[in-house]
């Protein structure tokens, strides 16, 4: 976990699974959880999502590090 300057704090780490199968949990993920997620980018090795609740932005980085697993990065 790291700290940013501008107050958003900024978690990596990495999950088994593809970068469009991670994508799609974390989109359903978020919205069961109250987020409202926006329009992102979406590719096969790598998907930038944003996302917001009660006013405050973030944004998923995923990126694959293989062919099975995916590097998340959170800023939130």
């Amino acid at each position: 976990m790291q700290q940013l300057s501008s107050g958003f704090t900024v978690v990596t780490f990495t999950a088994p699974g593809t970068v469009h199968s991670s994508l799609l949990e974390a989109i359903a993920a978020l919205q069961s959880a109250g987020y409202a997620v926006g329009r992102g980018i979406a590719g096969t090795s790598q998907s930038r999502l944003p996302f917001t609740r009660n006013g405050a932005p973030g944004v998923l980085e995923l990126t694959a590090a293989d062919a099975c697993t995916t590097r998340w990065r959170v800023q939130a």
